[in-house]
């Protein structure tokens, strides 16, 4: 079985030869660790094949677009180490955590989208402003939403051809005055001359400052 077809068995029934067992999975806030915690996170909510989906691979990547949904993930020897899925499903409980401040500003001038060629060296040079200004319109607020402050970070990127693929973790702080603020994945697919943007489950976490 190739990684493509590794990809979508996995999705959609939470089983895969090519998953290595002490694999991580983060989804909406959710860190699922471990071959068998996986696929029972994948068989309680499966994710569809569609017919128009765009699934993307590298020697070290792989991206399965489809519909409202995305799996990437990290590659080693040919197995799948690491899973980042974005889209909607019941996600398993998130851990208790403390809050601590962060400051995504650790630079000036500040900037909304931070992105390095030299970081994601099997990005071709020339998809770069693309996923760039993709990244742009992620961190734009939503219409009638109040938000303060929006970053994102580009943690993984690779070319395949003429297509792409981007993984962005994006931090938001709300507007208001009282605010909310977290991290969230979202990922770009380019291809065709056209982009295809998936944004993970909104996430809203309490200030826990202690548990």
């Amino acid at each position: 079985m190739n990684i493509r077809e590794s990809m979508v068995q996995l999705g959609t029934t939470g089983q895969s030869p090519l998953l290595i067992g002490n694999c991580k999975c983060e989804w909406a806030g959710a860190e699922i660790y471990g071959e068998e915690a996986i696929g029972e996170a994948f068989r309680a909510a499966p994710m569809v094949a569609h017919e128009e989906a765009v699934l993307l691979d590298c020697a070290q990547h792989a991206a399965w677009f489809s519909g409202d949904s995305m799996l990437f993930a990290d590659l080693y020897d040919g197995r799948i180490g690491r899973l980042w899925r974005l889209g909607p499903g019941e996600t398993p409980a998130t851990e208790p955590a403390v809050s601590v401040a962060f400051d995504p500003d650790l630079r000036q001038p500040r900037g909304g989208v931070y992105a390095r060629a030299e970081d994601h060296p099997l990005l071709a040079t020339a998809h770069l402003p693309a996923i760039e200004a993709a990244a742009t319109e992620l961190i734009a607020a939503p219409t009638g939403a109040r938000q303060h402050r929006a970053r994102a970070f580009l943690v993984r990127a690779f070319s395949t051809g003429e297509r792409a693929a981007a993984l962005f973790a994006v931090h938001r702080l709300s507007g208001g005055e009282v605010r909310s603020s977290g991290f969230a994945f979202e990922a770009v697919a380019l291809r065709d001359g056209s982009q295809h943007i998936i944004k993970d489950q909104a996430i809203s976490v309490p200030w826990t400052p202690r548990l």
